[in-house]
């Protein structure tokens, strides 16, 4: 008996997020697992099936272990079961997002060597608009004549699941690579949150967002639920898909925590578990939060992409919000978090250092990017005799006096913008191909979710006339509307410091005095001062540029990019 008891524990330290799911079909097919924005329901048993056909017709076409496949689908339950569908034939899923240009979303898929990407039939317009022409898109039918059962093949908790592209310093997106165990450690025998089969999550981020992981996966493998937002709700359909659903757990990103709480605070009366993060916590917004739920806890979250998804996380008190900063607590199950000074050394008093992150939700590292991953994942002695891979996250932290870890800032300029990650040395790189630009240096102004947008100085070449919307137009082929800055000014010259560097806090300090929101006039008919007033509290700060003549709703849209984006991929409905 106790031989039998060891080898049932050393499998189930081995499992993949396929041989979770498929013990709770078997426990109970009958229970919905995946509801439509439309209601149609979907079982365990269902979705099962549709997988494993799914997983079938890719080992039909030939798919080995850890090929790369891509998804490029609008959120439904069909994607889903493609997703299982791609890990139960031992495959990874690389999310397309539909929002991504065309030159993008190209470079992403012949970067992960992708050879089949399942499209819905907004994908495939996608992928025509983008020109992937020599890979085959397939449409998630499956065939009659395919099995039901799960394809029978070994697999280990160390096999790649994913691989989740973010913006790089380098010029091009890179891709995370991230196994079954970081998505395992995440969601399954927790103590960081509590789940249960009780649970309803509303997916809300798009596919390609590292916090999909937790919308998708944390239900499915506890016997939960997940209800499938559509692309572009209002705030008033997500109260309604709330209240609709009896919605148990919630993520927002900061920026949409914000608005959610000016505007429909009472949406999230019966949430249970409402998450927060991606961006500096909001004390007022928390204070707010936390008079709304009824019976609920709101939890502040931290972690990069190259630890799957949290890293650290904290239960917002009602005195956290009267101080100046919400701590981003303590690490989650298995993922041990350390402070480290410059010579690589732990920090264990208040001093600032920078935040390593590690544990079974480390990514194996970066697709293809062998540099890169030399210089982020490093070994550390955090003690004697004891060595750890950690990931060298560029985020400045300390702890307070309750020994809770509080986010400082940052190591260099990357910034987050509406919860994703942006270098500006990206956006820098493509500027320099743009005919007529002599030069060009993005960077952050702001420093909460509220105030935080893209400035972009640049000088020209006098080779071409270049206006603001001649380079936001050129930067929207390249990039999604988050990487395009809202603000612009012409320089003769860039200001550069004793080191020949372009001097950023110069550049910072041209706009000091730039106009916001609260300073445009206020327009006159009651619509568009409604419009101002949503876009103001959803975070963007309306500013004016060298076009006075434009009118107040015209430079209004074309200088702001929907707060929804981050999350649902486009602009929202009025």
């Amino acid at each position: 008996m106790h031989g039998k008891m060891k080898k049932h524990i050393a499998a189930r330290r081995s499992e993949t997020v396929q041989d979770v799911f498929e013990r709770r079909v078997r426990l109970q097919p009958d229970a919905p697992a995946v509801y439509g924005a439309d209601g149609d329901c979907w079982s365990y048993s269902r979705l099962n099936v549709f997988a494993n056909r799914i997983a079938h017709r890719l080992l039909k076409r030939g798919v080995q272990p850890e090929w790369r496949v891509g998804v490029c689908m609008q959120r439904s339950p069909e994607t889903i079961g493609v997703l299982l569908g791609i890990l139960k034939a031992r495959a990874a899923y690389i999310p397309l997002d539909l929002n991504l240009p065309g030159e993008r979303l190209r470079y992403i898929a012949e970067d992960a060597m992708v050879r089949e990407i399942f499209v819905d039939r907004e994908g495939a317009a996608k992928l025509r608009n983008a020109a992937v022409d020599k890979i085959q898109a397939l449409f998630p039918t499956t065939e009659e004549d395919l099995p039901d059962q799960s394809p029978e093949l070994p697999s280990s908790k160390h096999d790649l699941a994913n691989i989740l592209y973010t913006s790089g310093s380098t010029g091009k997106p890179k891709g995370a690579m991230l196994e079954h165990c970081g998505i395992l450690r995440l969601v399954v025998n927790t103590r960081w949150l509590t789940f249960s089969d009780d649970d309803i999550f509303l997916q809300i981020s798009a596919l390609s967002f590292d916090l999909s992981t937790f919308e998708i996966w944390g239900p499915l493998l506890n016997g939960g639920c997940v209800v499938t937002a559509p692309q572009s709700p209002s705030l008033g359909e997500i109260e309604r898909l709330l209240e609709q659903f009896k919605v148990t757990t919630l993520w927002l990103t900061a920026g949409l925590f914000n608005v959610l709480m000016e505007e429909r605070p009472a949406a999230i009366r019966n949430v249970k578990h409402l998450l927060t993060g991606g961006d500096i916590a909001s004390p007022r917004h928390a204070r707010i939060a936390l008079e709304h739920l009824k019976r609920g806890e709101l939890v502040n979250c931290y972690g990069p992409t190259e630890n799957a998804t949290f890293s650290t996380c904290h239960r917002v008190k009602r005195s956290d919000t009267e101080q100046p900063s919400i701590p981003i607590g303590s690490p989650v199950d298995k993922s041990p978090v350390f402070l480290l000074d410059e010579s690589m050394k732990p920090i264990h008093d208040f001093r600032v250092g920078e935040i390593f992150v590690g544990g079974e939700g480390l990514s194996r590292g970066y697709w293809n990017r062998p540099e890169l991953n030399t210089a982020k994942f490093v070994h550390v002695e955090v003690e004697p005799d004891t060595v750890l891979r950690l990931y060298r996250t560029g985020d400045l932290g300390r702890y307070n006096r309750a020994g809770l870890l509080e986010f400082v800032g940052r190591t260099d300029f990357q910034l987050k913008i509406r919860g994703f990650r942006v270098e500006p040395e990206e956006i820098e790189l493509a500027l320099s191909s743009m005919p007529g630009l002599a030069s060009a240096a993005v960077f952050g102004k702001g420093t909460s979710p509220e105030s935080k947008q893209l400035c972009c100085c640049y000088v020209q070449d006098g080779t071409a006339n270049i206006t603001t919307n001649g380079i936001r137009s050129f930067l929207k082929t390249k990039f999604p509307d988050y990487m395009v800055p809202t603000v612009f000014r012409e320089l003769a010259s860039l200001p550069r410091n004793t080191n020949d560097k372009v001097d950023r806090k110069v550049l910072d300090g041209l706009f000091a005095n730039t106009k916001t929101s609260d300073d445009l006039k206020e327009p006159a008919d009651r619509v568009g001062s409604g419009v101002l007033k949503k876009w103001a509290l959803a975070g963007i700060r309306v500013v004016s540029d060298n076009d006075r003549t434009t009118s107040w709703p015209e430079k209004l849209f074309r200088h702001t990019a929907s707060a929804f984006l981050f999350t649902f991929g486009r602009r929202p409905r009025a």
